[in-house]
């Protein structure tokens, strides 16, 4: 996928043409306060907050109630930063550099973990559309699409999750419950063990999610139009 051009960004005030500015003001910060916290009644503390809060895909979880102060610690072979949250003693890192410079636009480990999900399941829409398919065929009745009547089959259908109960709140309310950080799950696939797509690495976690969604999931089948007429929430 071709890297998005960068787009000129404004920080208390000051201006970054180029991300190779930005990046060597976060190094230059990064290096004057190695192994110390950083104040947070300070510029500095300022500029890193508002720097994550633009620019983090998934700032609010990173955010959480608030940050009390960032500091620059040693973690992999680098010093890297790491933020300790409002009424939290353990300091939590936070890829800075990485995630905040190439911004929202970089690679999405939550999307990314979507897709797992959604891999995981894929057994049980399957299913649900074959079952769907033979209890037409043995009654001898058109399966017709809810939405726009149009006659439907294996070969031109979607398995839709009925609203509110999407896959995303589905996914969202399992994520929640287990407390997961997307940056922390480990999955496999995706050009990994000769496999296309994506799956959780722990499979205990993926037993439970699997469990969650065979017993909350609402399914129905769709023409595709029919599904393409859905609003974009209902389709991530």
């Amino acid at each position: 996928m071709p890297k998005k051009k960068w787009k000129p960004l404004r920080i208390r005030g000051e201006l970054f043409k180029y991300k190779k500015d930005l990046k060597e003001k976060v190094q230059g910060i990064r290096n004057l306060w190695i192994n110390r916290d950083i104040d947070k009644d300070s510029e500095t503390h300022r500029f890193l907050l508002e720097l994550l809060q633009k620019q983090h895909y998934n700032s609010n979880q990173k955010e959480g109630e608030g940050i009390d102060h960032f500091s620059v610690g040693w973690k992999d072979g680098n010093y890297c930063f790491f933020l300790t949250r409002t009424g939290e003693k353990e300091a939590t890192d936070v890829s800075i550099l990485k995630k905040c410079i190439d911004g929202p636009d970089s690679q999405d480990p939550l999307r990314e973990l979507y897709k797992a999900l959604r891999s995981e399941i894929a057994s049980q829409t399957i299913g649900f559309r074959n079952n769907f398919f033979s209890a037409h065929k043995k009654t001898g009745t058109k399966a017709l699409c809810p939405i726009t009547g149009e006659e439907i089959n294996k070969r031109s259908c979607h398995v839709d999750h009925i609203a509110p109960a999407t896959f995303k709140q589905l996914a969202d309310v399992f994520i929640e419950h287990e407390q997961l950080d997307p940056e922390d799950v480990e999955l496999r696939g995706q050009g990994i063990d000769n496999s296309s797509q994506l799956f959780l690495q722990d499979l205990q976690l993926a037993s439970r999610w699997k469990k969650y969604h065979q017993d909350h999931a609402q399914l129905r089948v769709l023409s595709i139009k029919g599904h393409q007429s859905l609003p974009k929430t209902n389709l991530v």
